[in-house]
């Protein structure tokens, strides 16, 4: 009787499948803000690794601070009396104290920036307030490269440069500008990886056209002229981040009017190409990006106002969209951030509803994405339960347990479902079966030396009068050199070199129609 021994490879390898992670939210849990949020951040602002919100709210002239308790519930709002018609708002440490802080831009009036100072509890006192043109976004970055947080503040024709003192305090505002009005958004990243933070604000230029243009950044509080790049009608919100998985910021703008998102992607220098649109929600506005199924590739998150719906578009990692998957938060949604405030892993969202006075959070309920772990031929997640095992991307029916044993080749992934919500895939693993050896067997065979710098003698003895194969694998189970045998029931003797391939482990397969014998060696 034959005993059968079956012998795999296994590696990880970094590649796409076809089965993809859904989406999969809580349903919307809604807390109090001040009167009609249009803007919504998160930060720590008490010191305990737990992403807290804050909002500004346009009627109340207040900033809400929610803070979070680390399983996606928060407390109740502190609201903090600002200056009138706050439009915008950014938290950093200003003082340098450790602590978070808190500047609030007027979208309207004298153009106070309120500055909240934070104590690391949770509370703020208010701090010095400073005197620059009032508008509809700000944003916080180490401009001048001196240590110390500046801001930029969003005007009606381009942005102000507040230098900060490292102290709670602010300079007085350095203009610049672009041809153009009604600027809505503003962010401040390194767009051309020269180690200086740029600024991309969106405007309206004139009639219908609407601009995002870059400022480049000198790292001394200065910036170039703005580089215009066309976008749609009515452009509201921009974000950055990296699209097509090229390691340079792109960027994406909401357009109200058109009901689409323009992408633009970096050409790798920091310049970028014509907008790219893609179709969302009627009236889209607010606008952030994250993965949020976890695939690894960025996607993006809207608010569509005077309804209640929030949307989120699957990024394919080339920088292009799929259509939109819709959920739903309050009454008016105008401002969407995420962050991660259960600690679970996996990228949450909080909603500013500015009809509805309230903040809506979002948890993301996806499994964590299970690893496999391999001995041999047996293949074993590491969730205990819901698996389910794909081989080449297709489902393998009834392989549900945590253990699975592999019997063909190909690559193996496995992804868990909880609650009807399904996990990105596993890494996946390649599994080449070598072969199938007898115990018994007619071959013998000797392979040497061994190890050796490439360059082998084979002997072979053959006890039947079949016409013999030989094999070569290297160590990812593809076959480097095969040739046929002919029959003998004498010694065979057979020079191999394997000099020219790299060094490593390689497996010799001979084989009959009834027997097997391997061999593995190593080039060094």
């Amino acid at each position: 009787m034959n005993i059968k021994t079956s012998i795999f490879i296994a590696c990880t390898l970094v590649f796409s499948l076809h089965v993809k992670a859904q989406l999969c939210f809580s349903s919307s849990v809604n807390y109090s803000a001040g009167t009609q949020p249009i803007v919504v951040i998160s930060a720590d602002f008490n010191n305990d690794s737990k992403p807290d919100v804050a909002t500004v709210n346009i009627v109340s002239n207040t900033v809400s601070v929610l803070l979070g308790d680390g399983s996606g519930m928060f407390y109740s709002a502190i609201n903090y009396t600002v200056a009138s018609n706050p439009g915008s708002l950014t938290a950093a440490d200003f003082n340098m104290d450790g602590n978070i802080d808190i500047a609030v831009q007027q979208a309207s009036g004298t153009g106070t920036v309120s500055i909240l100072l934070g104590s690391g509890t949770g509370t703020f006192t208010p701090g010095t307030s400073v005197i620059a043109p009032p508008g509809a976004s700000i944003a916080n970055a180490d401009f001048n490269m001196d240590g110390k947080v500046d801001l930029v503040v969003a005007k009606s024709n381009g942005f102000s440069f507040l230098q900060g003192n490292g102290m709670g305090g602010f300079g007085s505002p350095t203009g610049f500008t672009f041809t153009g009005s009604s600027s809505t958004s503003m962010i401040a990243l390194d767009l051309n990886t020269d180690g200086k933070v740029d600024v991309a604000e969106v405007y309206n230029g004139s009639g219908s056209s609407y601009f995002v243009s870059v400022f480049w950044g000198d790292g001394l509080g200065g910036f170039s002229a703005p580089i215009p790049y066309a976008v749609g009608s009515s452009a509201q919100t921009v974000v950055g981040s990296d699209f097509n998985n090229d390691s340079k910021i792109d960027l994406a703008v909401s357009n109200t009017s058109d009901a689409n998102i323009s992408v633009l992607l970096n050409d790798g220098s920091g310049s970028f190409y014509s907008a790219v649109n893609f179709t969302t929600l009627p009236n889209v506005y607010g606008l952030t990006s994250d993965d949020f199924n976890n695939d690894g590739n960025m996607d993006l998150a809207v608010t569509g106002l005077f309804g209640t719906q929030i949307s989120i578009l699957l990024g394919n990692g080339t920088g292009s969209f799929g259509t939109g998957n819709d959920f739903f938060a309050g009454s008016n949604p105008y401002s969407i951030i995420s962050a991660d405030f259960n600690t679970d892993g996996n990228s949450d969202l909080a909603v500013a509803n500015q009809a509805a006075n309230n903040v809506s959070i979002l948890l993301n309920l996806i499994p964590s994405t299970p690893t496999i772990s391999q001995a041999g031929s047996t293949l074993t997640s590491s969730s205990a339960t819901g698996n389910q095992w794909y081989l080449n991307g297709t489902l393998i029916s009834g392989a549900t347990s945590q253990v699975y044993t592999a019997v063909s080749n190909g690559t193996y992934t496995v992804i868990v479902t909880t609650g009807g919500c399904a996990s990105a895939p596993s890494a996946p693993i390649f599994v080449t079966v070598l072969y199938v050896e007898d115990a018994i067997s007619e071959i013998v065979l000797d392979i040497y030396p061994n190890p050796s710098n490439g360059l082998f003698d084979l002997t072979l003895i053959n006890h039947t009068s079949t016409d013999i194969r030989l094999a070569i694998y290297n160590a990812l189970g593809a076959v480097i050199l095969e040739e046929e045998l002919t029959a003998t029931r004498s010694k065979y003797f057979k020079h191999i070199d394997l000099s020219k391939y790299p060094k490593g482990f390689y497996i010799f397969h001979v084989s009959t129609n009834q027997y097997g014998v391997t061999r593995k060696v190593i080039v060094n």
